[in-house]
């Protein structure tokens, strides 16, 4: 606690003042004194002296004094109201830092109407926990600019293990020509599926990148609403097998289930983003990671309130999602010890984690699996995805 007392402030600035005029004072008797000992003598003989260039000196110095002197200084009022502001600024920078962080991830509320956050847009507020847990989760798939092939093989994974799911196809930018041919594909009675167009138009423009994979959590959220239970996968990896009964049931159980993969979140995750979930990189040290390529999650309460919500503000927040100074090249170094920042930020991936962190007190065992469902078959080889390195769009 900072306290002053004004008559102390008061004192000290009329002896400063009293001190200024008495200095003044002498200097003019000294120039009077001075100036009069020239008296008498001719200006030619005054200029042959040292005296007549010390007096030079001597008036330059003067009028530089009086000059300060008559400038004009601040009134004891001013200083007073002043001291008061600067102490008011200090105490209160405590509180200003709190509301700043409260403020990190605010975003306008249209787009959280978008996704189903306000209780007047969201049909997902009429669902209580034990009828979302009786859906069958429907499988959700991202697909960009010229992956129709891969959207294709998917499919076809989807035909021959699970025939009774139905497939959402999300069109990130797939394009005319293959993005009419999804859509007849789908229209057809072999196959269960639905193409849908993500309006990037709709949020701020750096959800336009695919490197920040702000689109995972507005696609999955979006799914969410409508459908209530979602598998979200990557086309580059499809189903391997109909077994998935097993981390069905633990999403039941946790509401969301993820793979998991060698790093922490601490190695991941550019260490300003920490601040906008309020945590810090020391508690993620051990905390392993997840990859956001395939997730199961369920619409519950806790999921909504306490994954979703942060992770799409985050992802609608350009400096959250990707702080200044972030990057992911591709060329990572691994540092001792391995729980430091890598130097490769993981964006969507990195946020996911540090909420799992946070909702699940570090403790992953509740979400994570390590089912083989997903992967990719080359040469009568099975490639399993715990094996392929995560990739980012």
């Amino acid at each position: 606690m900072l306290e002053y007392d004004n008559n102390s402030v008061k004192k000290s600035i009329e002896e400063n003042v009293e001190i200024k005029e008495r200095k003044f004072y002498f200097m003019w008797r000294e120039l009077l004194s001075f100036l009069h000992s020239f008296r008498g003598k001719p200006l030619r003989e005054q200029m042959k002296t040292k005296n007549f260039y010390a007096m030079i000196l001597f008036l330059l110095a003067a009028v530089t004094t009086l000059w300060i002197l008559i400038d004009p200084s601040p009134s004891l009022h001013t200083i007073v109201s002043e001291t008061h502001k600067q102490i008011s600024n200090i105490k209160n920078i405590p509180s200003n830092i709190r509301h700043t962080k409260k403020e990190l991830l605010d975003v306008d509320r249209k787009y959280l109407d978008y996704l189903g956050f306000s209780a007047y847009s969201t049909k997902a507020i009429n669902r209580t926990k034990s009828s979302v847990l009786k859906i069958d989760p429907v499988i959700v798939v991202p697909v960009f600019s010229s992956a129709f092939e891969q959207a294709k093989t998917f499919l076809a994974s989807v035909m021959k293990y699970l025939p009774d799911k139905h497939v959402v196809f999300y069109d990130l930018g797939l394009g005319g020509k293959d993005s009419v041919q999804l859509k007849k594909t789908c229209n057809t009675t072999k196959y269960s599926c639905e193409v849908k167009t993500f309006n990037f138009n709709k949020y701020p423009s750096h959800v336009h990148s695919h490197t920040f994979g702000s689109y995972v959590p507005l696609c999955i959220q979006d799914a969410l609403v409508e459908f209530g239970a979602v598998i979200w996968s990557n086309p580059r990896e499809y189903f391997l097998t109909k077994e998935i009964s097993t981390a069905v049931e633990q999403a039941k159980k946790s509401g969301i289930v993820a793979w998991t993969i060698k790093d922490t979140t601490s190695s991941i995750t550019y260490p300003k983003m920490f601040t906008y979930f309020e945590e810090k990189p020391e508690n993620y040290y051990f905390h392993r990671a997840i990859k956001t390529s395939h997730l199961i999650l369920y619409s519950t309460e806790n999921i909504q309130t306490n994954i979703m919500l942060p992770w799409v503000k985050c992802a609608l927040v350009e400096e959250c999602i990707s702080p200044t100074g972030s990057q992911n090249s591709g060329y990572c170094t691994e540092r001792r010890p391995r729980y430091l920042y890598s130097g490769c930020h993981y964006y969507e991936q990195s946020a996911l984690n540090v909420i799992l962190g946070k909702v699940f007190s570090f403790e992953s065992n509740p979400y994570a699996t390590a089912e083989t469902i997903f992967g990719v078959e080359k040469h009568n080889k099975t490639v399993t995805s715990a094996a392929i390195p995560e990739f980012k769009n």
